[in-house]
């Protein structure tokens, strides 16, 4: 049997409890490892989280058993036009937030700034593949 959360409750809950667990998991990590190493397990992290629930969501419509093509990453172009500007916002805001916070930490070690670009990156790629992913959506609708 192939998981597959098609209720809108599961998919919340998801969404929910994978973010926390995401953040939570980046904030250990960085303290175990160091400001350098913890952005980068939390991109894989994060990536990881993404593509499991692209894999996993289905609307009502739509097929259980087979697996999504690769670049379909929401049921319908709505859901990824709005991650897409959820993650949009989010690269926009690690990217101000060294430079607006509190000038005399941000990039005293080059951890702050290097965590910022790193999620910053993360943030843009996973925007641009909701949009993108949405884009072909729409469009094979219109077929």
């Amino acid at each position: 049997m192939t998981l597959r959360i098609v209720n809108p409750y599961g998919k919340f809950l998801y969404v929910l409890i994978g973010g926390i667990a995401v953040v939570l998991l980046n904030l250990l990590v960085a303290a175990l490892v160091g400001p350098v190493v913890g952005p980068v397990l939390y991109v894989v992290v994060l990536f990881g989280w993404i593509l499991a629930g692209a894999r996993f969501f289905r609307v009502p419509e739509e097929p259980i058993e087979p697996p999504r093509p690769w670049w379909k990453l929401t049921g319908r172009p709505t859901a990824g036009f709005v991650l897409a500007a959820l993650f949009a916002l989010q690269a926009i805001t690690n990217q101000l937030t060294p430079v607006l916070g509190d000038r005399g930490r941000a990039g005293d070690d080059g951890g702050s700034t290097t965590t910022a670009t790193v999620v910053t990156v993360a943030c843009a790629i996973a925007a641009v593949a909701y949009l993108a992913s949405s884009l072909r959506l729409r469009g094979r609708r219109a077929d």
